[in-house]
Parts: C-alpha cells; structure tokens; sequence
C-alpha cells in the first residue's frame, strides 16, 4: 500500500509540475501574441506615419513646381517690360527730335533717390523668383515703407503709373538721352509731362508689383539703355 501510495504521490507531483509547465508556456504564449499585436500596430501607425508624410512631400513639391512656374513666370515679364520701357524711351526721344522738342534737363548728375541699404546691384544675379540667373537692370535700395523717394536729377515726367512687374512707377527724362526709372512705389505724387527738380519728392517706398519687401528699384538709362547706376550716382 506504501508503494502504491508513493507512486501516486510521484505521480501527482510530476502532474502539478507539467501544469506548471503548461502554465508557463500558455503565459510566454500570451506574452509573445501581446508582443505581436503591439508590433503590428506600431507597424499599422508607422505605415500610417510614411504614407501621410509621402501625401504631404508630394503637396509641397507640387506647391514648389507651382511657384517655380510662377516665379519665371515673373522674371520673364520683367524682362519683357525692362524692353518695353527702352522702347518707350526711345519712341519718345524720337518724336520729340522729329518735332524739334528739346527736353528741360537737370545738373547732368545724379544724387541718391533714397538712402538705405543696397539689396542688390546692377548685373547677373541670382533670380528672387527664381533659381535661374537673371539680370538685374537696376539697384534695389531698401527703407522702410513710405519713407520719400527724390528725383536724382531734373527733368521732366515721361511716366508716371502702373507697370506690369514694376508696379507703381516713375520715369524721368533728363535730356542728353538720359532718364531714370523708379519702380516699386506706394504712391506717386507727380504727373506725366510734369517737370521735376533735382531733389524733389516724387513718391515712397512701397512693395508694388513683383517685389519681395519694401525698396526703391531705381534705373539709369541712356538712350533707353540700361547702365550701372552706382557709375553715375554722387
């Protein structure tokens, strides 16, 4: 009876220790499906994360293509009303010799239609609209908005308004085949066929047209030609 009864204790010891067994196993199961559950939405989220940040690269390359578009858009309509200018220049140069008509010029030298700070000078520049190479037909003066612009000379008024990438603009004919241009104005205060002096106020700093912040774009030109301001500026 001993015998039987020590085998059946083994027995049952050896039962309780494979329930142990079995018990381990289903919780290192449990842990291990746990695990995989939180790997595979971890994985879900970041699968989530890369298709939105994709969704959102693809909108902003597509926004950068937009205004890259725009922005030659831009530096090519400059450069066409840099033309037009030259030629209105020159139209009005040559009917005013047909006619006889001898424009009242200034001193023949040119002060500073705004001090501030140089933004950019005359010649191949890297386009503001642009990542393309651009030629600059000017000096951008940066000042504050509404600060005063002068006539660098006098003259008389052969534009005074709106054009194009320009914006609110001024063109001054000073005689000798010389006239400077202002572009970019808030406001003008003088007329077309209006005489100016040399000093006199002709509008203010503003951000009109294709512009990126307030300053004066200021050109000099001989025979509707462009020429390097800072060449001819006191």
């Amino acid at each position: 009876f001993e015998k039987i009864l020590g085998r059946d204790i083994r027995l049952a010891d050896e039962i309780s220790k494979e329930h142990e067994k079995i018990a381990q196993k289903k919780n290192q199961v449990e842990n291990t499906t746990n695990e995989i559950i939180k790997l595979s939405s971890y994985i879900q989220y970041k699968k989530k994360t890369i298709e939105q940040q994709a969704q959102e690269k693809k909108k902003i390359n597509e926004l950068l293509e937009a205004k890259r578009i725009d922005y030659e858009r831009k530096v090519e309509e400059l450069e066409r009303i840099s033309k037009e200018i030259e030629k209105h220049i020159q139209k009005l140069a040559a009917e005013r010799a047909a006619k006889g008509i001898v424009i009242k010029g200034g001193t023949g030298k040119f002060i500073w239609p705004l001090q501030g700070r140089i933004t950019s000078r005359y010649g191949y520049r890297r386009s503001p609209f642009s990542a393309r190479r651009q030629f600059h037909t000017g000096v951008d003066i940066a000042n504050s908005y509404g600060s005063p612009i002068k006539a660098a000379d006098g003259g008389q008024v052969i534009f005074a308004g709106w054009w194009g990438g320009y914006g609110k603009a001024v063109i001054i004919d000073h005689g000798k085949g010389f006239s400077t241009v202002y572009g970019h104005m808030s406001r003008i205060y003088v007329q077309q066929d209006e005489q100016v002096s040399q000093g006199q106020v002709i509008g203010l700093v503003g951000s009109t047209g294709y512009s990126t912040g307030p300053h004066l774009h200021f050109e000099v030109r001989k025979n509707g030609e462009t020429q390097d301001p800072l060449k001819w500026l006191m």
